[in-house]
């Protein structure tokens, strides 16, 4: 069986076009345009069941490691409002709650998107409610939803850099902005770092 090399068959089709326009054929013109057409289809459908195949395999490692990830996380935000004497440490083991526990651990005031507030709790309510906004639009939304993701993001890595420096003072806060939307595993390392040190060094 001859091999099918689309590859080659994309440059004879551009060569074709070439040679129908200077020798004035339009019938190999549009030959070779069907021609792209249909290879141009071929590679789609190979380059969408590649991602789809990757898509299928992915998807539970990605959701899986989310979800120890999480827990990784909240082991680390247990000890650490148990070293700052939080009420509720457990609060680090429940989704959303994780979030609430970062908000009011710190006690000076909250500044977010060059809006101040002194009421870390009251923020934190209203932060939890827009959270859950947020990730009903990210599924029903298709454009919008991902750019509202990646402005609360924005704020969620300020809120996370709001946490660290309580233990950690030297991380510049776009650092952890940045970590926090590109690289979030490597906060996870951050939290166990702010385990080792001192309840001296925490304000």
């Amino acid at each position: 069986m001859e091999t099918i090399n689309i590859g080659q068959q994309i440059i004879e089709a551009y060569s074709e076009i070439f040679q129908g326009m200077f020798s004035g054929d339009v019938s190999i013109i549009l030959d070779s345009l069907f021609n792209m057409f249909w290879l141009t289809a071929v590679i789609c459908l190979f380059v969408g069941f590649i991602l789809f195949i990757l898509f299928i395999v992915l998807l539970p490692v990605i959701m899986l490691w989310g979800i120890l990830r999480f827990f990784i996380d909240g082991v680390a935000a247990f000890f650490l409002a148990k070293k700052t004497g939080y009420e509720t440490p457990y609060f680090g083991f429940i989704p959303l709650l994780q979030d609430f526990l970062y908000i009011t651990i710190p006690k000076d005031e909250l500044s977010m998107f060059f809006v101040k507030f002194k009421d870390r709790k009251g923020f934190a309510y209203v932060w939890l409610a827009i959270e859950v906004a947020v990730y009903a639009s990210l599924y029903s939304l298709p454009v919008l939803g991902p750019l509202i993701y990646l402005l609360w993001l924005v704020g969620d890595s300020k809120i996370r850099y709001d946490f660290l420096n309580l233990f950690i003072k030297s991380i510049p806060p776009a650092v952890t902005v940045i970590i926090g939307i590109f690289i979030p595993t490597v906060y996870t390392i951050m939290l166990y770092v702010c385990l080792g040190k001192t309840k001296k060094s925490v304000v």
